[in-house]
Parts: C-alpha cells; structure tokens; sequence
C-alpha cells in the first residue's frame, strides 16, 4: 500500500515538473518571497496548465512538420521534453513581466486594485529611491554612503556599501578612505535615511556612483533596477 502512494506522487511530482521549473525560475529571479508548501504546489499546478497550453500546439506543429521531414516518434519523453523546454520559457517571461513594475501595475488598475507587485513598503522605497543613504544604527553611529546592494526585508541581510563616510554628531564628515566596501547587518541598523545629493554630499565619491550602477548591471536576484537580496545575492 505505502509503495503505491509513492509511486502515485512520484508520478503527480512529475507531472507538476514542468510547473515547479516554471515557479523556480520567478522565485529566483523577482523579489517574491515564497509561500506555504501548499501554496507552491497550487502554483505549480496553474504553471504546469499554461505549460500543457503551450505544448498541445506545439506537438501538433511538430506532427505536421514531421510529414515532410520525420526525425522521431512523438512519445511521452518527447512531451515531457518540450514541457521542460517550455516552463523555462514561461518562467523567464514570468520573471520578466513581474520585474516590469508596470506591467503588473497595468493589470491591477484594470481589476481596480490598489496593490502594487513589490513584495513590501521596505522593497518599494530601496528600489525608488536609488541615491545616497544614511544608515542609522542601534549605537548611535551613523554611515553615509552609496548602497551597492541591499537585502529583499528589513528582517535579514546586508547592506552592501561603498564610498563611505561616518557622520559625527555635528553632522562632521569622517572619510574611510582605506575601506573599499562595508558589509552591514540590517539588525544593526535602525532607520534608513534617503539623501538628496545637496550641499556636495552626494559628490563624495563619483567613482563609487559609477561602480555601483555598473553592479546593479550584473545583479541577480531580480531586478535590473538594483534590488539586492536578503541570502546575499546581487541583483
């Protein structure tokens, strides 16, 4: 009987392959935070539907290209193959439409939501407010730099800086010429202060300006317009 019900979710797992993919791809490349096990599974049934959309005429394009030039019989591997193909295709299209802040927000304004698709407040004003930050921390101490990345949620992560200064209490610049970069736990920090680039202070360190766009250019994780991510990773 046990056998019997693992072989029957091995073959629901196999089933669902092609929507897992799919799902993989868009939690690793948007800045969405996984749900409850039940919940991916759910979306990995409604990926896996789009995919057998996308396969259906695909095999019947094959099948009637295969008239005129056979290679090989369409089987359950053949099926499977293309699924596989597919998710990886709609994952990546999924990524990017969700990364395209406006696509998404087009959408809700035609269902007359409110919602926006960033994943909280914190996401929103790190991604919007691309500038010079002061970086509050628990001891009193203040940082003031350019943000290279930074972390998905305020509850885990690092702030990545570069082109650093400490604010003294008059507001007295302290240069840390030697420190190329500084990693910065969010558990230090209280408050994340946005600074206009008034008064020089944004022309601190013009070379760092430029560094950190061409990182942003690199960064994994989601978001071409510099998000960071909370495990670490670039964006």
């Amino acid at each position: 009987m046990d056998d019997l019900v693992s072989s029957d979710i091995l073959a629901l797992l196999y089933r669902l392959l092609p929507g897992f993919i799919t799902a993989a791809i868009v939690y690793n490349f948007t800045p969405r935070t996984k749900g409850g096990a039940f919940e991916r599974v759910i979306e990995a049934l409604v990926y896996t539907l789009l995919v057998q959309i996308l396969v259906a005429p695909t095999k019947w394009l094959l099948l009637w290209a295969g008239q005129s030039w056979p290679i090989a019989e369409w089987t359950d591997s053949s099926a499977m193959t293309v699924a596989v193909l597919w998710a990886v295709v709609l994952g990546c299209f999924m990524a990017r439409w969700l990364n395209r802040e406006e696509y998404p927000a087009v959408l809700a304004k035609l269902l007359g939501s409110s919602r926006t698709p960033l994943p909280s407040e914190w996401y929103n004003a790190l991604k919007h407010n691309n500038r010079w930050v002061v970086l509050h921390l628990h001891d009193g101490r203040r940082i003031y730099g350019w943000a290279i990345a930074w972390p998905d949620s305020p509850g885990e992560g690092y702030f990545q800086m570069t082109g650093m200064e400490w604010l003294g209490p008059d507001d007295e610049r302290i240069p840390a010429d030697r420190t190329a970069s500084l990693l910065v736990s969010v558990a230090d920090i209280r408050m994340v202060e946005f600074v206009k680039d008034t008064d020089g202070i944004g022309s601190t360190n013009e070379l760092a300006r430029n560094e950190s766009n061409g990182h942003r250019e690199t960064q994994t994780h989601a978001s071409p317009d510099g998000a960071g991510s909370g495990d670490g990773r670039r964006r």
